[in-house]
């Protein structure tokens, strides 16, 4: 099947560096598809169009799961995608929601695959026009994250995420609370780069939970510098093979105390 992914690298392998080629790239980076990029095909490639109307949910997870496969050959971990403020949800109109809805399930249906089972992928519908498949390959590379103001969420997150996967905010966490969260921020991050969890990673989620609980006490920390400052933590650890648990921690003991 001749799809988005597979005739853009196509076209960019035959084409030589210049205009044709430059057409294709500021294409795929959001570009207009203008008359140039139609001599990079090959006669009997048919150009498959990008559905801005219909069900396109499919095609996007589709696509969105090919790059982040790129992503894994280029040597990254994956392809990440965040879209924050997702109660813009209630905002749409009753005649929009249902794409929308197929949008986040096919989403979550691609970075779950067999992780899940509220989601049953025969239920998000094809576009008239082209059939696709939730997902580019077997591979797990693509993580989806979205954000969502509890007071103002219509989303129907029960109909597609287990518990677990839901991460509840709250400004008034205790130490424990936001040790449970840093043990799932040391899980996903583990996943993502591609290591075992150690104990310097372990060291830093015991004792960290308690120095971030009395920052947002003392008003020095909001929940959005909480979680950044969490990530923070083991991408140090991480980045910094040689940076010491016992030290990372002091210095936090010392900026929130």
């Amino acid at each position: 099947m001749d799809t988005l992914l597979t005739v853009s690298l196509d076209a960019l392998h035959y084409l030589a560096a210049g205009r044709r080629q430059k057409a294709w790239l500021d294409w795929l980076m959001g570009g207009r598809r203008v008359s140039l990029m139609n001599k990079g095909l090959r006669q009997e490639v048919k150009f498959p169009s990008i559905y801005t109307v219909g069900n396109n949910a499919r095609q996007i997870a589709y696509l969105l799961t090919g790059l982040s496969a790129l992503a894994r050959l280029a040597n990254y971990s994956g392809l990440c995608v965040l879209i924050d403020e997702a109660e813009s949800y209630s905002l749409l109109r009753s005649v929009q929601r249902p794409k929308a809805n197929d949008f986040f399930k096919a989403m979550i249906a691609a970075a779950y695959r067999q992780q899940q089972n509220k989601i049953v992928p025969d239920t998000i519908p094809q576009h008239r026009y082209r059939d696709y498949p939730l997902a580019y390959d077997e591979g797990q590379a693509l993580f989806f994250l979205f954000t969502v103001t509890q007071s103002d969420n219509n989303l129907p997150l029960d109909a597609w995420l287990e518990p677990g996967q839901v991460l509840n905010l709250d400004p008034h966490h205790t130490p424990q609370e936001i040790g449970q969260f840093l043990e799932q921020v040391m899980g996903y991050h583990a996943q993502a780069f591609g290591y075992e969890v150690g104990e310097r990673q372990r060291q830093v989620r015991r004792a960290a939970a308690e120095q971030l609980a009395l920052g947002m006490k003392n008003g020095h920390l909001s929940i959005r510098a909480t979680v950044r400052l969490g990530v923070e933590l083991f991408d140090l650890l991480y980045q910094y093979e040689d940076y010491d648990a016992a030290a990372l921690l002091n210095e936090l003991r010392q900026q929130y105390r």
